[in-house]
C-alpha cells in the first residue's frame, strides 16, 4: 500500500513540475479543481463507512455514465 502511494506521489509531482516549468498550468482551473479534489477525498473518507456496498455498486456506475455522456457531448460540440 505504501509503495503504491509513493509511486502515485512521485508521478503526480513529476507531472506537476513538468507542466509548471513549461508554463502550461492554468491556475484558474488548477486551484479550484485541486481544492475540490481534496475536499471530496475527505468527505468520501468520512461517508463511505456509513454507506452499504450495494448502494456504492449502484451509484458509481451511474456517476461514471453521466461523466462519459458529458465528455462525449463536449467532444461533439
Amino acid at each position: 500500500m505504501e509503495l503504491t502511494r509513493m509511486i502515485s506521489l512521485s508521478s503526480c509531482t513529476g507531472a506537476f513540475l513538468f507542466y509548471y516549468f513549461t508554463g502550461i498550468v492554468n491556475w484558474g482551473i488548477a486551484i479550484p479543481v485541486s481544492l475540490g479534489s481534496i475536499a471530496g477525498s475527505f468527505l468520501g473518507l468520512k461517508l463511505i463507512p456509513h454507506i452499504q456496498t450495494k448502494w456504492i455498486q449502484i451509484i458509481l456506475p451511474i456517476i461514471f455514465l453521466f461523466l462519459i455522456v458529458q465528455v462525449v457531448t463536449d467532444l461533439i460540440q
